[in-house]
């Protein structure tokens, strides 16, 4: 009887051991998260993802998209979407670029573009958010004065983009909306087709 108890406490010992290094594995895994506060530097980088730099470098920090989409050229740009806090989205786009080394070249795929909204914590360097371009545009406008504006028909700033700076501020109204949504991102300045 009593070996019988020493190999059921045995198996149960190891069981909760794996259950715990499953657990701890989660955890970390659970660890990487889109930071929700931090400055953007226009033309540089977001909080935890710089331009130019590798996929796995921003999922280090950012954790696993919830999806990717891909263009349909090989070797085209891929999106990733990131969930933030309660409601802010990150887009990321990556693209392919082949680095030369001795043994040969290797393609990986790198920051080009980095669009978020919600994500009020996120300040540019002259103190433009996300809730600032929403609610009081004219200050986005006056931030960034050599930017080009565009409006809407009845007056309203849609779109605020610096391709000098690498910053793109877009207000857009969906049906039965009365407050824009805001989306603001930042490429590498002067290379910009959005």
């Amino acid at each position: 009887m009593n070996l019988i108890n020493q190999r059921w406490l045995s198996k149960t010992t190891i069981a909760a051991i794996i259950a715990v290094l499953m657990l701890a594995s989660l955890a970390g895994a659970a660890l990487a998260d889109v930071p929700v506060k931090g400055t953007v530097f226009e033309g540089q980088g977001v909080p935890g993802a710089d331009l130019g730099a590798p996929r796995e470098k921003v999922e280090t920090v950012y954790g696993a998209p919830a999806n990717c989409v891909s263009a349909t050229i090989a070797g085209g740009p891929v999106t990733c979407t990131y969930l933030a806090g309660r409601d802010g989205v990150v887009f990321v786009t990556y693209t392919s670029y082949i680095e030369p080394s001795p043994a040969a070249e290797e393609v990986q795929m790198v920051v080009t573009q980095v669009s978020w909204r919600g994500l009020n914590g996120w300040h540019t360097t002259r103190g433009i958010n996300t809730l600032i371009a929403r609610f009081d545009p004219d200050q986005a406008v006056k931030a960034y004065p050599n930017a080009m504006v565009t409006y809407s028909e009845d007056g309203e700033i849609r779109r605020i983009l610096s391709t000098e700076l690498g910053l793109d501020i877009r207000r857009q109204i969906g049906i039965g909306a009365d407050r824009p949504t805001v989306t603001m991102t930042i490429f590498k300045p002067g290379k910009y087709d959005g």
